[in-house]
């Protein structure tokens, strides 16, 4: 998988009213490890994530994975297809264990997915038969990855799963992004920058609805223009 292009999008546009959320925005997604996108509030990050998955379509562009154009397809197709979503919002059966929350998540695809196996595999073994609602946060957080993973995607999309972590529920879910990445692409939406340049191979730089940067940890690092408008320096 090495050097395949899983995601390309193409010159996409979403407007908000009078507003450009999106503005020709233009991107690819290549093999393995985390792709992080970053930016101000507002920058858009989230609209993008919200087109490629479907929940939103573009006034213009495209989008295509694993070559397919995948533009406009509902979220429902576009999860069978190998493509799966984490949100800043826990989105979650709160009221159904983590066994339950797996298991449905394996019926997306219309497959069975080994749900113990996932369960060992994300160190959830001791909360197997507890109501989500009931865990800590950040246990929260990786049984919604788990879940995501459950529907067996070919990309992960993870937007902001460091939102209301501590430092060490931040080491948990990183210790499990670790692991997800040596198996299949994962984009980071983050706010983070500390967890961004540690665990990012590539850094997508937001601004306005536009990508104004793209490159390794220390080529953003060292990017004055995303310094000025992104570090405010």
């Amino acid at each position: 998988m090495e050097g395949e292009e899983i995601l390309r999008v193409e010159n996409l546009v979403r407007r908000f009213g009078g507003f450009k959320a999106l503005n020709g925005v233009s991107l690819s997604i290549s093999g393995r490890g985390v792709t992080s996108i970053i930016g101000p509030n507002g920058a858009g990050k989230t609209t993008l994530i919200n087109v490629i998955t479907g929940r939103l379509k573009p006034d213009a562009g495209r989008v295509y994975f694993m070559g397919r154009d995948i533009t406009g397809w509902p979220p429902h197709k576009i999860v069978r297809i190998g493509i799966a979503r984490t949100f800043q919002i826990i989105n979650l059966f709160t009221g159904l264990s983590v066994y339950h929350n797996i298991a449905i998540a394996s019926l997306s695809r219309g497959n069975s997915a080994d749900v113990d196996g996932i369960i060992r595999r994300f160190g959830l073994d001791e909360y197997r038969d507890h109501e989500v609602i009931k865990l800590p946060h950040g246990i929260q957080r990786i049984v919604e990855i788990a879940v995501a993973m459950a529907t067996k995607p070919r990309l992960l999309i993870l937007d902001e799963p460091m939102a209301g972590l501590n430092s060490g529920e931040k080491g948990l879910v990183i210790e499990r992004i670790r692991d997800l990445e040596k198996q299949i692409p994962v984009i980071l939406v983050e706010h983070d920058m500390d967890v961004v340049f540690s665990i990012s191979r590539r850094i997508i730089v937001m601004n306005r609805g536009e990508v104004i940067a793209s490159g390794a940890p220390d080529e953003i690092a060292d990017n004055r223009l995303v310094r000025e408008i992104y570090l405010g320096e």
